[in-house]
């Protein structure tokens, strides 16, 4: 998303806009979701000040049961945008993720890299399709939430001697 500084002159408001984000929720599976961005802005002197919500659906697979899902991605940000001489660098060494200088000739100001990241470490670290959901039977694969299955726990084989030494303590 690319802001045009120049279309920015109330003291401040609202812009709303569309991103596309490739986002990885399980190892080799990318999906594209669309993210609706909402900017509030404010102007500070010579500085232009972002705070930033995205909001998009991410469709995956459940990480229990392996059904289709749709999870909810939301996260907000902060940028702030300086203009300054252009014998400035283009961005701050210290804090660089969210305070950004343009030259004063410059009036377009990228926010795709914002978006990608709060994207990025707003996707769940596990996706279920509910919260009980009660996921595949390690032994035939079922699907637990839809099928009962009549497979045994194995049983942890760390218990075996125990359950040898209590055998042979009833044979006695």
């Amino acid at each position: 998303m690319i802001i045009d500084l120049r279309q920015l002159d109330l003291p401040s408001g609202r812009i709303e806009g569309v991103q596309e984000v490739a986002l990885e929720a399980h190892p080799g599976e990318v999906a594209d979701v669309s993210f609706r961005v909402t900017l509030d802005y404010s102007h500070s002197g010579a500085s232009v000040h972002f705070r930033g919500r995205i909001e998009g659906v991410l469709e995956t697979t459940c990480d229990r049961c392996l059904e289709r899902v749709r999870a909810p991605v939301a996260g907000t940000f902060d940028l702030v945008v300086r203009r300054s001489s252009e014998h400035e660098p283009a961005q701050e060494a210290e804090g660089a993720e969210d305070y950004v200088t343009i030259p004063l000739g410059e009036h377009e100001v990228s926010l795709e890299s914002s978006v990608r990241e709060t994207a990025v470490v707003s996707v769940p670290m596990v996706i279920l399709c509910a919260e009980d959901c009660r996921g595949l039977c390690p032994v035939c694969g079922v699907n637990r939430n839809r099928d009962e299955c009549r497979c045994q726990p194995a049983g942890d084989p760390r218990w075996n001697a125990l359950r040898r030494l209590s055998g042979s303590g009833d044979n006695s």
